[in-house]
């Protein structure tokens, strides 16, 4: 079960790699090595990446001495969550007791209660789903939301961890930098969503619980009065509408008023109350109750649940995202020196990384049966596809077939008309030293469309070389630079990048 001191960890290590190591294949490789040698389990992604998570918090608090930070953000909302439903129960109650002040002079109106309690909880709910599926048409992202909830929440946090957790100034600081890697993704804003839920849900127990307390404890009375030309017929119609929910359920004398009782609670100001039968005064309280808990509480568990179920889903889908899958896939990928002449690359993987070749299968399992590679038509002569088909062989891939690409338009467009009836993976050599060009995009986005199959796709992307016969590694704002063009568009892709050689 992934926490959310877990994602945020995450984030914070994979954003640091980004910038600060060169060596991160041998690192992530010798994390996997030694969970296989220590038979930790290890053959799933999520625990893969669970054990890659644990080592590298295990090197920082070997080399720092500190814990995460990540921790005191995970109590922070936490407490966060429990202040917001603490003080929806107060406000609640509170308001609940203000408005149940009867003095015996004039009945309670049922509209002021339904204008105060009801209409503007189904306002607000009406309002956030109408912006749902607005998202949702339009496609655009939560990031404008993000933007102001964000430093609202880092403020929150921050004040949390000074007075409940007695953190430093630094602490706080650092700790509200980690959710700066999360503004476009989704993770951070279900656990805000949540906490609101937790509020309203709150706010309409201890609404319903002071109803319930006032209706058994006092004598009260409830009518109905409006200047607006409003029979008691229509209002009759309009109480069995809104009763639908749970008219079925209750018997129609509990579930809402007869027309009776409505037409004997209306309030008339020059007549005072004395002619109201109390019957008809008492007879509104379950259907004033039951509005509560239908459109009041009801929305709120909904929404909570569905809080808690679409942060769950965006966890998975961050889990799963292409960076992480690029970790462990580094982790199952054995490392291999590029500087030497090809024929070499084989024999020059180190001492600890010399795996057999049946292992090599094992740990590539979608590929035992042979990849098609596809080699732009730059690089398809020789020697230049022998090297890249030697170096692909040398990383545990079988290329089983080679095709040219970036031609010309039409014979790029037969080979994705034809693409469907492949069923070996792909592995795509980009020249990564060159700027992206909308055609070969465009191309591999389309692979990625049409991959109906969900066939392992591997992008390998290659620097500028020294001569035929060499595999060199792209600059680092060059690799991004594609990695960022190529996954607006495909997910899963697996990036292979030829590591450079230690003078």
């Amino acid at each position: 079960m992934w926490k959310l001191e877990d994602i945020l960890d995450l984030n914070h290590f994979s954003q640091s790699d980004d910038v600060s190591n060169d060596d991160l294949h041998q690192r992530d490789r010798e994390i996997y090595l030694r969970a296989k040698k220590n038979s930790v389990p290890h053959t799933t992604h999520a625990e893969r990446l669970h054990l890659w998570l644990h080592a590298r918090r295990a090197a920082l608090q070997k080399s720092h001495g500190e814990g995460m930070h990540s921790r005191v953000i995970a109590k922070s909302t936490a407490t966060l969550k429990a202040l917001l439903f603490a003080l929806g129960l107060i406000i609640g109650a509170g308001s609940g007791l203000s408005y149940f002040v009867y003095t015996g002079k004039t009945p309670l109106n049922v509209f002021t209660f339904f204008t105060i309690f009801i209409l503007p909880q189904l306002f607000l709910v009406a309002l956030l789903l109408g912006k749902s599926v607005f998202i949702k048409l339009s496609r655009k992202p939560l990031s404008s939301a993000m933007n102001i909830l964000l430093p609202l929440f880092s403020v929150l946090l921050t004040s949390i961890n000074r007075r409940y957790f007695k953190a430093a100034e630094q602490s706080s600081r650092e700790s509200a930098s980690y959710l700066n890697g999360l503004k476009e993704n989704t993770i951070l804003f279900y656990p805000i969503f949540l906490g609101v839920q937790l509020f309203g849900v709150a706010l309409n127990l201890g609404l319903i619980a002071i109803t319930a307390f006032k209706v058994t404890t006092a004598d009260l009375a409830f009518g109905w009065q409006t200047t607006l030309q409003l029979g008691a017929e229509r209002l009759f119609s309009l109480v069995k509408i809104v009763a639908l929910p749970w008219s079925w359920l209750l018997p129609s004398e509990i579930a809402y008023p007869s027309l009776a009782h409505i037409e004997g609670s209306r309030i008339i100001l020059k007549e005072g109350m004395f002619h109201l039968a109390t019957e008809n005064l008492i007879s509104w309280w379950p259907f004033l109750l039951m509005s509560l808990v239908i459109y009041g509480l009801l929305p709120r568990i909904i929404l909570a649940s569905a809080a808690v179920f679409m942060e769950k889903r965006a966890r998975y889908r961050y889990l799963n995202s292409t960076r992480f899958r690029r970790i462990t896939k580094q982790m199952q990928t054995p490392v291999v020196t590029t500087q030497a002449e090809p024929l070499e690359l084989i024999s020059e993987i180190t001492e600890n990384e010399q795996i057999p070749s049946s292992s090599r299968q094992e740990e590539q399992p979608a590929f035992k049966n042979g990849a098609l590679l596809l080699v732009p038509v730059d690089l398809q002569l020789e020697p230049d596809s022998k090297t890249i088909q030697r170096y692909v062989q040398s990383q545990g891939y079988i290329v089983e077939n080679t095709f040219p690409i970036f031609q010309d338009y039409s014979s790029d467009q037969e080979f994705l008309r034809n693409f469907n009836i492949l069923s070996t993976p792909i592995i795509v050599a980009i020249e990564a030293w060159m700027a992206p060009i909308t055609e070969q995009l465009n191309f591999i986005h389309s692979i990625c469309a049409a991959n109906k199959n969900r066939l392992p796709m591997v992008i390998l992307l290659l620097g500028k070389p020294k001569s035929a016969k060499s595999i060199e590694s792209p600059h680092q704002q060059d690799m991004k630079l594609w990695q960022d063009k190529i996954d607006r568009q495909c997910r899963d892709v697996i990036y292979l990048t030829p590591q450079q050689k230690a003078e």
